[in-house]
């Protein structure tokens, strides 16, 4: 099915609104060939249920080729509850979340994403028992932001051995674009590792903070995609490499945590026309579907450690053959996923 002017090819798209508590939820079910769709849900303002339909649809594909290229027994889904002034009551509006996931029968599998947490999972799972990002050890392999960061970080390893010719991280320079809890867990990483940040996001508070508490460069949100850096990171909300930030890059490497990062398929074109090496997003950020889907039972915690040091691997081999076919990363990318779900 197609919609909206997309040119995304959906099994399923549900729409609800419950005059009650407020709730305007769309959940989009992209290919469950591999297993049940899991993705997370995202509770934040829209223009318009256009607008919050397609980036469910955009993300909930994203899903589909991330779950494929991890190896994963799952396909791809994304849900949005659209806020609003309306709401007076969050929790109720979690609850009939809930319901309507639960009228799915597990073909899709809910977990927190922006603006959704661990508690709000908490809430959803008193209706469904199709949520994950809920950690039940509170070890941090068990929680979803900490192995996204592990999985970024063997994704920056990967691209500095291929593009720099570099062992470590080690004095390499990134510019982290969003200081929220996967880009603050890496800003953390780096460090350690011995490399140089320069921090920046439209929150103030947050970024000062975050400054206050590690040693590192911090700028204006218009200035981060001009850093010289050796590396750039986006790391908040995706659609950031246009032309305009494409002119603006001074980096070698584009590898970040944040989804759907290129405004287009062509953005991918341009930036490697232009010699920059574009990780794509979905296998550098995979670490949170991993540690998501040991959450929900679909492999053993053991299993998902295992896979996320594997994206090392995987983008070794997705720059390897980008070289060889001369083609972007991302198409390469694709191609494999494809294989897996098609």
């Amino acid at each position: 099915m197609k919609l909206l002017n997309t040119d995304i090819a959906l099994q399923n798209l549900y729409i609800k609104q419950d005059v009650k508590t407020g709730l305007i939820a769309i959940i989009a079910i992209h290919n469950t060939k591999n297993g049940p769709a899991l993705g997370g849900c995202r509770f934040v303002s829209y223009d318009s249920v256009d607008a919050a339909a397609i980036d469910a649809m955009q993300l909930a594909k994203a899903m589909t080729y991330k779950s494929a290229l991890a190896g994963l027994p799952l396909g791809g889904g994304k849900s949005v509850i659209i806020s609003h002034a309306g709401i007076v009551d969050r929790q109720k509006v979690l609850e009939a979340f809930g319901d309507l996931v639960q009228t799915l029968n597990g073909d899709y599998i809910t977990a927190s994403d922006s603006g959704t947490n661990e508690d709000d999972m908490k809430i959803i799972a008193g209706r469904t028992n199709y949520v994950t990002s809920i950690n039940k050890s509170n070890e941090q392999t068990d929680d979803t932001a900490y192995m996204t960061a592990c999985g970024l970080m063997r994704a920056m390893e990967a691209a500095v051995a291929c593009q720099l010719n570099k062992n470590t991280v080690e004095g390499i320079h990134v510019a982290i674009q969003g200081a929220g809890s996967v880009g603050y867990l890496i800003t953390k990483m780096l460090l350690e590792k011995g490399a140089r940040i320069t921090l920046t996001d439209k929150n103030k508070a947050l970024l000062m903070q975050r400054a206050a508490e590690v040693n590192v460069e911090v700028v204006d949100t218009d200035e981060i995609a001009k850093i010289k850096c050796d590396i750039f990171a986006p790391c908040a909300l995706g659609g950031v490499i246009d032309d305009a930030l494409i002119e603006n890059l001074q980096t070698t490497i584009i590898c970040g945590a944040a989804n759907n990062q290129l405004y287009d398929v062509a953005k991918g074109e341009k930036l490697h026309q232009k010699g920059i090496l574009f990780v794509p997003d979905y296998v550098a950020n995979a670490g949170g579907v991993i540690c998501a889907a040991a959450q929900a039972g679909v492999i053993s915690k053991e299993d998902a450690i295992l896979k996320v040091n594997h994206i090392y691997d995987s983008v070794t081999q997705i720059i390897h053959l980008s070289k060889q076919a001369d083609l972007p990363p991302n198409v390469v990318a694709n191609q494999l996923a494809e294989e897996r779900f098609s």
